[in-house]
């Protein structure tokens, strides 16, 4: 595991771990953990920026079956406070910054500090203590710790609350594990991987996926602030064959890529897979990009909180939507729908997908479907969907609940877009209602 240094230009590395020891940091944050306070079942905020110290955490957490919770800085302060508050985590583990948020806002929680403080500044913050200070100086553990059972709580993920207000989504731990082997059989990852993480999920991914992760220089609530060169010499210092950042860093890097050095741009080249989701990626984009990188096949995966991933889709396979939205030499239009949406690919390994039509009164039929131009609503099944939303029982019903008879399996339905395809193609599209299968596909697990 690499830390790219975050005070210099994003071109030197801070931080880097081999396997045996970030093993030994996790052991020793687990027991240094348990020796204050922390035990199985008990839920831990971690208001920590990515990187190897969050990573260290994580995996120390879930060693000790402790249940961690995330929530997206990107909330605002009023967010966070509503979510933490919803989610009443017994620690906070963070930052001098953010522990200062939580003593202020309130915020629930035994406070813990990543860095070691002096007596005056743990008083000032009330911390109880530095996790860190004692696990860096004893890199092994003395706890044993049982592992923990596979239907037992392992996370409260917060949603980035752009549909409404932030839900926390539970995942157990079998729940974490069906993620981590979604991700690893749809895009190959295999012990020796190396990935370039602009993306908290897919950094805090990477050891349980046995690929070798570097942070490289950014702001991940900003991710505008990942540049070509960042990004190249995070690629440069692990030889990374997979990357994954959002389209809005994407865009940054190719408006910056004219500032890459010969040495950075063989780095790139060197890399086979590119990942990004979380918006729509314009073809343009996807265009230029595969001139950074020649040899690597794009891909814009689509998922949500409550299901990371459900679908994929290549940039080889956008263009083959993009030709067939266009009139041929005969002049037919094999998919009149492609010029109005956003192709979203295949479900993802594990993952499954149906229609319960609507009927003429607006239920959903008791009965799913797999044919083109059937408009309803959408069913998505995983070993990797959600367990649950955390206190939200009624939003939780609403999510869970199917036709009756059919299989129970998460229910959702798109508003505005929604999913449409023709030949054997499932597409997002900005008609709504329309829905259409079978080869591709777009589908979301909650009513928006």
């Amino acid at each position: 595991m690499v830390d790219m240094d975050t005070k210099g230009d994003g071109t030197q590395v801070a931080v880097q771990l081999t396997w045996e020891q970030l093993a030994d940091r996790v052991d020793a944050a687990a027991a240094q953990l348990h020796e204050l306070g922390v035990r199985p079942g008990d839920r831990v905020n971690l208001m920590v920026p990515p990187g190897s110290r969050l990573t260290t955490l994580i995996y120390a957490c879930l060693k000790l079956g402790a249940v961690i919770v995330v929530a997206d800085t990107g909330l605002g302060l009023k967010g966070l406070t509503r979510a933490l508050k919803g989610a009443n985590p017994q620690f906070i583990v963070g930052i001098p910054a953010a522990l200062a948020a939580a003593r202020s806002l309130l915020w629930p929680g035994q406070r813990i500090s990543v860095e070691p403080l002096n007596a005056f500044q743990e008083r000032l913050l009330g911390v109880s203590g530095s996790v860190f200070a004692v696990a860096q100086k004893n890199q092994t553990g003395t706890v044993e710790f049982p592992a923990p059972a596979p239907d037992a709580d392992a996370a409260v993920l917060y949603t980035s609350g752009s549909t409404g207000p932030a839900k926390g989504v539970v995942y157990t731990q079998r729940q974490l594990a069906g993620m981590r082997d979604a991700i690893a059989h749809t895009y190959g990852f295999e012990e020796g991987s190396a990935l370039v993480a602009g993306f908290a999920p897919f950094a805090l991914l990477g050891p349980a996926l046995g690929a070798t992760s570097v942070t490289p220089k950014m702001d991940v609530t900003k991710p505008k602030t990942l540049t070509a060169t960042a990004l190249a010499s995070a690629a440069e210092a692990i030889d990374a064959s997979t990357v994954f950042a959002s389209p809005a860093a994407l865009v940054n890097v190719v408006a910056t890529a004219k500032e890459l050095t010969e040495p950075q741009r063989s780095a790139l080249a060197k890399v086979t897979t590119v990942l990004s989701a979380g918006a729509p990626i314009p073809v343009p984009l996807l265009q230029v990009l595969s001139q950074l990188v020649p040899n690597a096949s794009l891909h814009t995966p689509y998922g949500m909180t409550e299901g990371l991933p459900v679908t994929d889709v290549s940039f080889e396979m956008i263009q083959q939507a993009i030709s067939e939205g266009a009139p041929n030499s005969q002049g037919d239009v094999l998919d009149p729908f492609a010029k109005d949406g956003v192709c979203v690919g295949y479900p993802v390994y594990g993952a499954a997908v149906a229609i319960a039509a609507l009927q003429d009164d607006g239920t959903p039929a008791t009965e799913t479907t797999r044919k083109p131009g059937v408009t309803g609503e959408i069913l998505v099944s995983a070993p990797h969907v959600k367990d649950r939303y955390d206190t939200l029982w009624v939003t939780e019903e609403e999510s869970i609940s199917t036709p009756a008879g059919t299989t129970p399996v998460m229910l959702g339905i798109w508003t505005l877009p929604a999913v449409c395809g023709l030949r054997g193609g499932w597409r997002m599209c900005f008609s709504p209602l329309r829905v259409c299968s079978p080869r591709w596909l777009l589908s979301s697990p909650q009513k928006l």
